[in-house]
């Protein structure tokens, strides 16, 4: 079940995710996640902490592709803590993929890969698209923090960031994956809109699992911004169903 009417069989899928693996294949490594917890102590890994990335349908499918080979019982939690993250209306939800440590790592979407390596231009015009649409004025501290790059992190071939250039190709070819897997043009340039593919993990999951009728009562209870307690007992109830 997914909204691109997708076939996501092994024949269809396998072409578009061996291209999208060779881009990660061939992108610069990088350096300085690993001394995080020596600098920041208690406040480290705050981006994963806080951040949801978001992906096109071809990045969540490959990570998905991963996660068949999870225990039922790991797979279960990842689709709680997506339930969770879709309910919640805090403006700073954490990846469902971290726990302690990031879960998909080798396998991490285009966004992540390229935190604290991305030029400077490129992230302030995204920083400030953010503004746009929130009001800063009532943004929590923690959101306004995820609108920083971290400055321990860098290209292991010495270059502190990326070109635009580069982004852009690399971008581009993830977009040219999104396309051969089958998702309609209308879908990807619609990007992180309301009908764009370029989505959170829990948004991709939730659209796996659930049908509109389902993700319109799920909507529904969010707006009436249940607190922490309730959504643990909803989602809990939720995912019985689904086992």
């Amino acid at each position: 079940m997914n909204p691109y009417n997708i076939d996501t069989t092994h024949y269809n899928i396998n072409k578009p995710i061996i291209s999208l693996n060779l881009l990660y294949k061939y992108m610069p490594e990088t350096t300085g996640c690993e001394k995080c917890k020596e600098v920041n102590g208690e406040n480290s890994e705050w981006c994963c902490a806080l951040v949801s990335p978001s992906m096109y349908y071809v990045e969540f499918l490959n990570v998905w592709i991963e996660v068949q080979k999870w225990s039922k019982e790991n797979r279960l939690s990842l689709i709680l803590r997506a339930i969770k993250n879709y309910l919640s209306s805090n403006d700073s939800k954490g990846c469902i993929f971290f726990k302690d440590k990031c879960l998909c790592y080798p396998k991490r979407p285009l966004q992540c890969s390229l935190y604290g390596i991305m030029p400077e231009e490129i992230w302030n015009s995204r920083v400030e698209y953010v503004k746009k649409i929130f009001d800063c004025e009532k943004m929590s501290d923690a959101f306004k923090k995820k609108m920083v790059q971290c400055p321990l992190v860098s290209c292991t071939n010495g270059h502190k960031s990326i070109t635009s250039m580069e982004e852009q190709k690399w971008f581009d070819h993830t977009r040219q994956c999104e396309k051969e897997l089958g998702v309609p043009i209308a879908f990807i340039n619609e990007h992180d809109g309301a009908k764009g593919c370029y989505r959170t993990f829990h948004d991709h999951i939730m659209l796996e699992f659930f049908d509109d009728v389902a993700l319109n009562n799920l909507t529904r209870i969010k707006m009436q911004m249940p607190g922490e307690e309730d959504i643990q007992k909803f989602a809990e109830v939720l995912l019985e169903k689904i086992k």
